[in-house]
């Protein structure tokens, strides 16, 4: 009797044991893409390829304005209320059953520890590319089986990548002016890529690599994007329109 007290004991330290470190991995795992997310994040602010367009921030203002009108009726304003109440007792629900489901389901926690073991293998490994000659650090892009720029003029220098199966990205810059830029983006069949055309001073199609093309030229931005083996591709640049379709029909399949 005293050795079935004394396993069932153990039994319930290495089940508390496994749960105190299957909630840590979670924690861990949390605040590290968590981090990852801030820090690309406040690199977006400092990247005029990224900052909205005067007009999009008009945009944004009349919408932010309508939103703000409609709340001022009462019975707007209680629905509202009444509805986000309802999804705030929703969303407990939710979270406290997914909760329930980590913790106690063994198999569940094993999918989701072999999950996040498997996270960080399916981002792209970066380089630094310099010599002795060249101050300025210069991202490797390294990617395998992906679609890669093969042409980027010499001058521009690649400062940052984003892998991902939904979306992946590479920024260039020109060596000394950060306001000249390219942005080519890689999108898979499960994004909705949306064109900003409003005043645009051109518009036209264009073929690239036999598949039709958009070419957008607007507030001396050139972009150009087309569809290609079920992904969306987009090169957008502070170039000539030339050298903006040059580089797109250098976009190649690297195995």
């Amino acid at each position: 009797m005293l050795d079935r007290g004394k396993d069932q004991l153990r039994n319930k330290l290495y089940e508390d044991y496994e749960n105190s470190l299957f909630k840590l991995i979670m924690f861990e795992a949390a605040e590290k893409e968590g981090r990852v997310f801030l820090e690309e994040n406040e690199q977006l602010k400092k990247d005029p390829a990224y900052l909205p367009s005067a007009d999009e921030e008009n945009r944004f203002r009349k919408q932010l304005n309508r939103n703000i009108r409609k709340r001022t009726y009462p019975s707007g304003g209680k629905l509202l209320c009444s509805f986000a109440n309802k999804v705030a007792v929703a969303m407990l629900v939710v979270v406290f059953a997914f909760t329930g489901a980590v913790f106690t389901v063994q198999a569940f926690r094993a999918d989701v520890l072999n999950f996040l073991i498997r996270i960080e293998p399916e981002y792209t490994s970066i380089q630094l590319d310099g010599s002795e000659n060249n101050k300025e650090q210069n991202l490797a892009v390294n990617w395998k089986n992906a679609y890669v720029p093969a042409y980027i003029p010499d001058d521009f220098k690649a400062d940052s990548l984003y892998y991902s199966d939904p979306l992946k990205t590479i920024t260039y810059h020109k060596k000394g002016n950060n306001k000249e830029f390219i942005v080519y983006s890689e999108y898979d069949a499960s994004n909705d890529v949306e064109l900003d055309t409003e005043n645009a001073s051109l518009i036209k199609i264009i073929l690239v690599h036999g598949h039709k093309g958009t070419l957008v030229i607007k507030n001396s931005i050139v972009s150009v994007t087309w569809e290609m083996d079920g992904h969306i591709f987009t090169v957008k640049a502070k170039q000539n329109e030339d050298e903006v379709i040059k580089i797109a029909q250098n976009v190649n399949f690297v195995k």
